[in-house]
């Protein structure tokens, strides 16, 4: 199964590579830059009540961290998408595989969380 969930999160897959190439036409070396608000629609979207990440910070917290909190975010996702080098804890994520139907031994009849 996890060979399964490399193929799918892999970054050199297809989309991933469209993505990034339309963000590299996008700057032309220029400086990307995410706003707060931007920062803080994504936050807001985020569903309550889920598990938190491997830190276990819980989206709540995040949501009621207030104006200090969403600006720190932002300059650490400003330097993250400009180059900066992203620590390796934070490329670790634990997927659990969930049935959805069909054939238990296909791996395409799981969903990952």
């Amino acid at each position: 199964m996890g060979k399964y969930y490399y193929k799918l999160l892999v970054e050199d897959r297809k989309e991933f590579l469209d993505k990034e190439e339309r963000l590299l036409k996008k700057s032309k070396g220029n400086i990307i830059e995410i706003d707060s608000n931007t920062v803080k629609q994504a936050i807001m979207r985020m569903k309550n009540g889920r598990a938190a990440g491997p830190g276990d910070i819980p989206i709540e917290l995040i949501k009621s961290g207030g104006q200090k909190l969403l600006d720190m975010i932002t300059i650490l996702l400003n330097k993250i998408i400009n180059g900066e080098k992203v620590l390796e804890e934070w490329k670790v994520a634990i997927i659990t595989s969930i049935h959805k139907k069909g054939d238990k031994r296909k791996c395409e009849n799981y969903r990952g969380i």
